[in-house]
């Protein structure tokens, strides 16, 4: 047998044996694989803990090198199929949520040993395996496989979700309450910058659309834009923005009479009118990007010759809003010189990279979006207290907040995972008592018969 080998051998013959140790508990398994007709055995002793003595015993012909079950592509059904070692499977489990399965393979493949023989069973055979040890992983998280049902426990079991919309359309709607009012406590402040809120929808998260509401915190130097509220929605419809910014004024009468605030919002007719809907004394401005994309494709209108009388007539109707409502002159008074870009677009790519550009279930993202949230509330305490370098608070408001005064803490975050575990054991308990109640029911009744 000689001495203990650390790794599982490759293509073993009959009547080899050895011995087998783990250094590490993961590795425990390693070495179960058998069949009937050519078999291995294992044998272990209490005094050797982490010792397993192999022995292989039958018929070596019957061993052939095979494809997997299930392969149908050709560049499967041509190769022989190697079983992953066990602890490497649950070491991809452990990547889920710490990068792409492109990244995560490339890493595994690289760390592995140089021998080829040793990759086929000591590396990831591809990043469809990778992906898939993640999403069991994921799988193991949800609630049940229908995320309309998960969404509903969320609402019911946490402040994040305010509405819950199924018909005609889907909506969701999200807001972190300390996070709104810290956004109500800005509003109007004479002693502050006049705010800024900006409002996106992008389509590249999952099977729905995405809008987020940013705001400025301008009681730092930075005026970090900071997520305020999120919609999740089946449909880009004004409806839906209708109902989004309803919500919104509902939430924060406020907002209805509001005097220093600005918005900014693309061009997209449905969002426009919303936001002049609801929010009237709200400046809506346009961003010079879109205004500049928008006029690209106009060009050739504007360099034919016109009289004096056709042009005035179509720069009143064409130019003369945009002009008015973006330059400086209008600007000023919202502390801007020019409006290029919208914020909640920046929001929007640091989300993807959030949950590494994949696209996710309804379910998914609002746990994503409670997650940012918190984080962002975490940087909004920490920068009043002058914790840490993110955020710089406005000099006349740093007597406010004295991180010697007892109590004074970041507010402690529930996991995702606490969440989930919350439901799924209320779920348990409610379903245990209802069929304590059948079961009692069913007694009952027949006891009833019998009389």
């Amino acid at each position: 047998m000689g001495v203990p080998k650390s790794e599982v051998p490759l293509r073993s013959k009959p009547g080899f044996c050895y011995i087998y140790q783990w250094q590490e508990s993961t590795k425990k398994e390693d070495w179960r694989q058998w069949s009937k007709q050519f078999k291995k055995s294992a044998y272990t002793h209490p005094t050797y803990e982490k010792k397993v003595l192999v022995l292989y015993e039958g018929d070596v012909s019957v061993v052939n090198d095979f494809c997997h079950g299930n392969a149908t592509s050709k560049a499967k059904t041509e190769k022989a199929f190697h079983s992953t070692r066990p602890s490497l499977l649950k070491e991809l489990k452990l990547t889920e949520g710490l990068g792409h399965p492109i990244k995560v393979y490339s890493d595994f493949v690289n760390k592995a040993p140089s021998s080829l023989a040793r990759q086929e069973i000591d590396a990831p055979r591809d990043v469809k395996q990778v992906r898939n040890a993640q999403q069991v992983v994921r799988d193991r998280k949800r609630l049940s496989r229908d995320p309309i049902c998960d969404l509903t426990e969320l609402y019911y079991k946490t402040d994040f979700i305010s509405d819950l919309l199924l018909f005609p359309t889907f909506i969701c709607l999200c807001y972190h309450k300390p996070v709104m009012e810290n956004f109500q406590n800005l509003i109007d402040r004479s002693d502050l910058p006049a705010m800024w809120l900006s409002y996106d929808t992008t389509f590249k998260m999952g099977d729905f659309y995405l809008s987020i509401l940013a705001y400025r915190d301008t009681q730092f130097e930075q005026r970090p834009v900071t997520p305020l509220m999120h919609m999740l929605h089946e449909r880009k419809w004004e409806s839906s923005h209708d109902f989004f910014f309803k919500r919104f004024t509902e939430i924060v009468p406020q907002m209805t009479a509001v005097k220093k605030m600005a918005i900014a919002t693309d061009e997209e007719t449905a969002i426009v009118n919303s936001v002049k809907r609801y929010l009237p004394t709200v400046h809506w401005v346009r961003l010079l990007d879109s205004l500049l994309e928008k006029y690209e494709n106009k060009a050739g209108i504007l360099e034919h010759k016109h009289t004096a009388g056709k042009f005035l007539l179509y720069f009143k109707q064409h130019i003369y809003d945009d002009v008015r409502n973006m330059g400086a002159w209008a600007l000023r008074r919202y502390g801007l010189e020019l409006a290029t870009t919208n914020s909640s677009e920046s929001l929007n790519a640091s989300l993807k990279r959030f949950v590494n550009w994949r696209e996710m279930r309804h379910d998914e993202m609002v746990f994503a979006l409670l997650d940012i949230s918190d984080m962002h509330f975490a940087r909004i305490r920490r920068g009043q207290f002058g914790v840490g370098d993110d955020n710089i608070l406005s000099p006349h408001l740093r007597h406010l907040f004295d991180i010697n005064n007892p109590g004074v803490e970041v507010p402690k975050k529930i996991s995702s995972d606490d969440i989930l575990e919350r439901i799924k054991n209320a779920m348990e308990n409610t379903t245990s008592a209802k069929f304590e109640v059948a079961t009692q029911h069913t007694m009952d009744v027949r006891s009833s018969l019998r009389m």
